[in-house]
């Protein structure tokens, strides 16, 4: 169990980075576990915070032998966490933990929130835990960050150092532990090394606006003024939507703080297949996805005022909807899913099926399916999206288990 608790501890974090959508939020009396937790997760994408609160709250009383609980917890805990009330965030991981003691994401974010709280004896100590539990760079790049400010809270200057140097070794882009490493050195006004820091940083991706913002003030602080200037325009010339609150001025710059709290922000995941198949594909793929369907014994026919990639079928057992998807490759392993594919799939309960098509060849003269081209890949009655299959940036999920696909 632990182990494979653990796989899904390091997608934990992925969760919150991408499945995300909108739907009607309500009683979970018919739900399986898995729907509540997406219908609370689709009701959050709304800004429906109550309702997905309340889901989850649900979900607790009535699924309290749920498997995979202490992630609900988790996902409750967040949901608090994002909107400041950061007391009962701590209570929530510190169920998640209980239900599993080795729930790294949980053990992370509860060292953040400890740190905010104030209460940095405790979020050392969960630090060290996820140290021993982190299996990825970037995990541990969190956890030192953040047992790191803890430890500067602590006044342990020199440990907070090391915590902070190590993260970004991890994790080069750790933008938060190179701001309070520069400003931990220019607070001991070791300038040179906060400005060979910073320009090393800037060689290594010069096109992030906050990193100029922190040249500038180094620049500043050693009386370098015009190199200042320059290093300050260009923060804002990186920012044309002035979403980093770039300084105006150098006299403005002055009373910008370098050290501040090093907050740990998720930025909702946006679908980036934006391509969708051409008519002709999508014909093809349902003439593919009726033929397979009716071979198998299946009466199939299309939903009024529902995406024509949607299918009825009706079997001697039971009636259930089927969602055509065409693989953008012919030897993929997984599928790119659309906001509205996956609100199709899960605002059914149980949740609706997958057909996967693949190996649909188009001819680039004309634009049409080429004769005989496409085959069925992956079929299931009902899919149940497992959301730790969610990447960071896109809605990519592997393929959904076959179901005797010839």
């Amino acid at each position: 169990m632990l182990n494979k608790r653990r796989l899904c501890n390091r997608c934990a974090w992925l969760l919150w980075l991408g499945i995300l959508a909108t739907a009607v939020p309500g009683c979970i009396d018919n739900d399986t576990p898995l729907v509540a937790r997406h219908r609370a997760m689709l009701a959050e994408r709304r800004g429906d915070y109550e309702s997905a609160l309340k889901i989850r709250d649900e979900l607790f009383q009535k699924f309290p032998d749920y498997y995979y609980l202490a992630e609900v917890y988790f996902e409750q805990g967040m949901t608090y966490f994002d909107h400041g009330q950061h007391e009962q965030a701590l209570e929530l991981f510190n169920r998640a933990i209980e239900a599993d003691p080795e729930f790294l994401q949980a053990f992370i974010r509860r060292c953040q929130v400890n740190s905010l709280l104030g209460n940095h004896a405790q979020a050392v100590a969960d630090g060290n835990r996820a140290l021993e539990l982190s299996v990825e760079d970037r995990n541990l790049a969190l956890a030192l960050l953040h047992q790191g400010n803890s430890q500067a809270a602590l006044h342990q200057t020199a440990r907070a150092k090391v915590k902070w140097q190590l993260s970004l070794i991890l994790d080069a882009d750790q933008l938060p532990a190179l701001n309070q490493l520069v400003a931990a050195h220019m607070e001991e006004a070791n300038l040179e090394e906060a400005l060979l820091l910073i320009e090393t940083s800037l060689q290594r991706n010069d096109r992030v606006a906050r990193k100029h913002v922190l040249h500038s003030q180094v620049l500043l602080a050693l009386n370098r003024r015009e190199e200042a200037e320059a290093a300050l325009q260009r923060a804002r010339e990186l920012d044309p939507e002035e979403n980093e609150n770039v300084p105006a001025s150098l006299d403005e710059l002055a009373l910008v703080p370098t050290l501040e709290t090093a907050p740990m922000v998720h930025v909702a995941a946006r679908p980036v297949y934006d391509d969708q198949p051409t008519p002709a594909a999508n014909a093809r793929a349902l003439e593919i996805a009726t033929r397979y369907l009716r071979d198998k014994g299946i009466e199939v026919s299309a939903l009024p005022n529902l995406p024509p990639n949607l299918l009825h079928c009706k079997d001697a057992q039971q009636e259930f909807d089927v969602l055509i998807k065409l693989l953008p490759g012919d030897q993929a392993d997984s599928l790119p899913l659309s906001q509205q594919d996956l609100e199709l799939v899960t605002e059914s309960n149980p949740p609706r099926g997958m057909l996967v098509i693949s190996e649909l060849k188009i001819d680039p003269v004309s634009g049409e399916t080429l004769p005989n081209s496409g085959r069925v890949v992956a079929y299931t009655p009902s899919w149940r999206p497992d959301p730790f299959r969610l990447t960071a940036t896109e809605f990519e999920y592997r393929l959904p288990t076959p179901e005797s696909v010839e």
